[in-house]
């Protein structure tokens, strides 16, 4: 039997809300799901299923997402990865694994940019690096229209992320599409949106070193076209020690696509076994090597 145990906390005067689930005193380290821009902490249960069956699970509507108060625009992942920080030591966690998926992955990547002391392992789940001018152009697209008030704009939203190619297999396509439907036209009319949708535009220095320390795995759907296995395989390049991999019959919202193996490989990969035997993903990869050229010159300036 798993417990679960609700948090208030608050930091720098911004109200947030987080569930702890799992068994006791587990084996392996704590896993925190950072999801994406739009997306609460509710928005995992498929995943954190698995998951907590083996592990103690951390969710979380950071200020700015689901319940928890409303975020002004100017406050960026900076603000966001020491709310990361804050809710890690309040639980009095330690050290976890950090999983994170689309927004929720670049999160995780400013987190252990600028945290790294809490930060075990993370996989990084749609992971693009920079945003891309289409990311961009979606972005500022959805801010205008959210603005304008546009009827069915979250159908819209929703729909665009997705690939609708029926020569393309993903599984649980239509639910996917439905849920995506169901709860983007509750959020995306509401006055936090746009706010949040800008947030993951900012910090751009955060691209200028990339991290180190920490092991990562980049995670891409086959047939993501939103942030494509190409642009994910690309974004190895921020990180010293990152390996990639993709996950077959899958879109870009994995964790309700296929959310039995996600978790298997987030608890495989951070507890250091072989993903090698796994039918449902392609071969792991190590694009950049030991040598990764955005980590590069961090790691020589350190050498000095």
């Amino acid at each position: 039997m798993t417990a679960e145990k609700q948090f208030s906390l608050s930091y720098e005067g911004f109200s947030y809300n987080a569930r702890v689930v799992g068994k006791p005193h587990p084996p392996s380290l704590p896993v925190v799901l950072l999801g994406g821009a739009l997306m609460d902490m509710l928005g995992w249960r498929m995943t954190e299923r698995h998951l907590s069956e083996r592990t103690t699970v951390v969710t979380v509507d950071l200020p700015g997402q689901g319940t928890s108060d409303p975020l002004p625009a100017a406050y960026g992942l900076r603000y966001l990865s020491a709310s990361v920080a804050h809710l890690v030591k309040h639980l009095g966690l330690g050290r976890v694994n950090l999983v994170g998926t689309s927004f929720g992955s670049t999160l995780a990547y400013a987190v252990a940019r600028i945290h790294p002391e809490i930060v075990s392992h993370m996989v990084l789940v749609g992971f693009g690096g920079k945003p891309t001018p289409r990311a961009r152009k979606l972005t500022d697209w959805t801010c205008a229209m959210v603005d304008k008030g546009m009827p069915n704009l979250g159908h819209r939203f929703a729909t665009s992320i997705l690939n609708h190619d029926p020569s393309c297999s993903v599984r649980n396509r239509n639910s996917v599409r439905d849920t995506l439907i169901r709860y983007y036209d509750r959020y995306v009319p509401g006055p936090q949106a746009a706010a949040t949708l800008r947030r993951a535009l900012g910090d751009s220095d955060l691209w200028e070193a990339g991290v180190t320390g920490v092991p990562a795995l980049l995670v891409c759907g086959e047939h993501d076209h939103l942030v494509p296995p190409s642009l994910s395989r690309r974004a190895c390049s921020l990180i010293e020690d990152a390996r990639f991999v993709v996950i077959k019959e899958a879109d870009h919202v994995v964790h309700l696509e296929r959310p039995a193996e996600l978790a298997e490989v987030v608890l495989r990969f951070c507890d250091g076994a072989s993903l090698d035997a796994l039918d449902y993903l392609g071969p792991v990869e190590q694009p950049y090597g030991d040598a990764p050229p955005a980590v590069t010159p961090l790691r020589r300036l350190r050498s000095r």
